[in-house]
């Protein structure tokens, strides 16, 4: 019931800090004298806010770059790229997968299944369109410089400990990376004696675990920076 068009636009508010844009074919015509004949306005809609775009946007980096991502294989070069794989059916007798994709510079859906019919896929299929999205876009990217995805000021990231889900301190045995609205930051453990492992994050907004966070682990003893935002 969806297009690969209508995904496409939709996940592309995700690496634009939560900015739509409807669908378009082409952006200006001119005619042989240079006058312009045709263009399409671009303007978007702020469909979600750019903090909740930033941590969705990271999240779904680690569909690509994650040990357990499911989109790995889609990986090409050093470009960031966030990702969401689907399967329509069971692993074993899907008969829709898809991947969609974005860069700093553009995003792109694959999808793989029949028209008309809800046969299952070849298992051979359940990487293909992982595979194809890769081999576009890489293409589509060559000679282009790396760059990050824009971001905001308002979203920082923080050790947290795996076990409680709040803020980690030296003495938590598992901790990993997770993102936060700045408003949102959950508590420091208390279930594990210790500092606070960020140094940001000895006083907090509230006791639950209000933020979004990513499952990949790190070391204790590397806390990651918090990003700038970047002019855009």
């Amino acid at each position: 019931g969806v297009s690969v068009e209508e995904m496409t636009a939709a996940f592309a508010t995700f690496g634009n800090l939560g900015m739509y844009y409807e669908p378009y074919t082409f952006t200006l015509i001119e005619d042989s004298k240079g006058d312009v004949v045709m263009e399409k306005p671009q303007t978007g809609t702020q469909t979600i806010s750019p903090d909740t775009a930033m941590i969705m946007n990271e999240l779904l980096q680690q569909v690509v770059t994650g040990p357990s991502g499911t989109g790995r294989v889609a990986r090409f070069g050093n470009m960031p790229i966030f990702a969401k794989t689907g399967t329509a059916g069971t692993e074993a007798q899907a008969s829709d997968r898809w991947f969609v994709g974005g860069t700093p510079y553009y995003i792109g859906a694959c999808w793989f299944g029949y028209e008309k019919s809800s046969t299952p896929l070849p298992k051979a299929a359940s990487s293909a369109p992982h595979v194809a999205w890769r081999e576009i876009m890489s293409q589509v990217h060559q000679g282009l410089t790396v760059k990050d995805f824009p971001t905001t000021d308002t979203v920082v990231s923080r050790h947290y400990c795996v076990a409680t889900g709040k803020l980690a301190t030296t003495g938590c045995p598992h901790t990993a990376v997770g993102w936060y609205k700045t408003g949102s930051l959950p508590g420091l453990c208390t279930s594990h004696a210790g500092s606070a492992v960020d140094s940001n994050s000895s006083s907090s907004s509230g006791g639950g675990g209000g933020g979004s966070q990513t499952a990949t682990s790190v070391p204790e003893t590397t806390p990651e920076a918090t990003k700038k935002p970047e002019p855009t």
